[in-house]
């Protein structure tokens, strides 16, 4: 019996050390896959033209930042400050990233604290931030205060995709990651996550690659790590909004009823304020629903997964 009972541990304690070993083998494999691919292969990691990152002065203030972006069609910024040293040379010139959602989505809440009844209700976003000058001209440098500018850490071309990756786990709050191609010089693109995760969706077919892809949820820790963040898709607008502004991740929609996912509003969405002024407007009238089937077009109304 007791050599049953310890045979049976061997064989336990073999496959698992036989699992932790086939474990370090995909890890090994994913680190050296990585690590020769150039961050240069990322998609907007380089761009054709030059000097393609739009930079704003830490003096700046929050009505230019937004509508700089806003105009120029970018998801953000590099935060510059123009510090000389003794030599006339700059000095760590740049010093942060601040993405357009994250601005704008500030902006939403500090003039959800001073709305009035006479608002005029026709106004867009923009002119609504010009009336109040104790936000519109809020300096980017006072964001900071508020953790809502990123680190910057940036990559050379030449680095490799696991380095980036790296940088990634290691910080939380970097979501983006400048590429350079020398210190002091212009920024000639970022490496985002969504950009990482596409590459890696078209190496589908690497057998070490497609067994880690199989692997159910359960087995990453991320899954027990929190409740997913969502709204009922008959609460207004502004309630998904004020989500976004707190939680900075995307804001599951679910019927209230059936308890099914109905789809999803991302933190790239809230350009949708700015490009229609009638969703800014009644964003209190409006429901979560019809912003997702009218407004953000994301999906089509999904069976229910996962028992949500």
């Amino acid at each position: 019996m007791e050599m049953a009972i310890g045979g049976a541990a061997a064989a336990a304690a073999g496959k698992a050390g036989g699992a932790a070993a086939a474990g370090e083998y995909w890890s090994e494999a994913l680190k050296s896959f990585l690590d020769h691919i150039p961050v240069s292969s990322v998609s907007g990691a380089a761009q054709s033209f030059p000097s393609p990152a739009l930079e704003l002065n830490l003096d700046g203030s929050v009505l230019d930042a937004i509508g700089s972006m806003y105009r120029g069609d970018v998801g953000g910024a590099v935060i510059v400050d123009e510090v000389h040293s003794t030599l006339g040379k700059f000095v760590d010139r740049d010093i942060g990233f601040v993405d357009f959602p994250s601005l704008v989505l500030w902006a939403l809440e500090e003039l959800d604290k001073v709305r009035t009844e006479r608002e005029d209700k026709s106004s867009d976003f923009l002119s609504s931030l010009e009336r109040h000058p104790q936000i519109a001209e809020t300096k980017i440098a006072w964001l900071a205060k508020l953790f809502l500018l990123e680190p910057f850490f940036p990559v050379r071309s030449h680095d490799t995709l696991f380095h980036a990756m790296l940088l990634f786990s290691k910080h939380q709050r970097l979501n983006v990651i400048p590429v350079v191609e020398s210190v002091n010089s212009s920024v000639d693109g970022f490496v985002t996550q969504n950009a990482v995760i596409e590459l890696l969706l078209r190496s589908s077919g690497l057998e070490w690659l497609d067994k880690i892809a199989d692997k159910q949820l359960s087995e990453f820790r991320f899954v027990k790590a929190s409740k997913p963040v969502s709204v009922y898709s008959d609460q207004p607008a502004a309630d998904a909004f004020r989500v976004l502004s707190k939680e900075k991740t995307g804001v599951a929609v679910i019927d209230r009823k059936t308890k099914c996912l109905t789809g999803m509003i991302q933190c790239s969405d809230v350009y949708l304020l700015l490009d229609d002024n009638s969703l800014f407007s009644n964003k209190r009238q409006v429901f979560v629903f019809s912003s997702v089937s009218t407004y953000l077009l994301l999906t089509n109304k999904i069976s229910c997964l996962l028992g949500l």
